[in-house]
């Protein structure tokens, strides 16, 4: 168990997260109301893919309501809208 604090002017948008998931390089994916986060904890780097960019261009919504990472370690973004 792993207690993390998010460095002070680097927070994602929205800490009420909805979904939680990491992926195959050991980095947490956070869904919440306000978009996705991603936070890498071997180097505390957060980033927040917005809509529009290549990882988000598919999202019609920013409320990210569930991640979950498949077999062959894909990840799978569940939004609403």
């Amino acid at each position: 168990r792993r207690a993390w604090r998010f460095p002070p002017g680097d927070t994602p948008p929205d800490t009420r997260f909805e979904s939680l998931e990491s992926d195959l390089e050991g980095r947490l994916w956070l869904g919440s109301l306000a978009g996705l986060t991603r936070l890498d904890p071997a180097t505390g780097r957060l980033d927040q893919p917005q809509a529009g960019s290549a990882l988000a261009a598919p999202l019609a919504s920013a409320r990210i309501d569930a991640l979950a990472r498949d077999g062959q370690g894909v990840m799978w973004i569940g939004a609403v809208g």
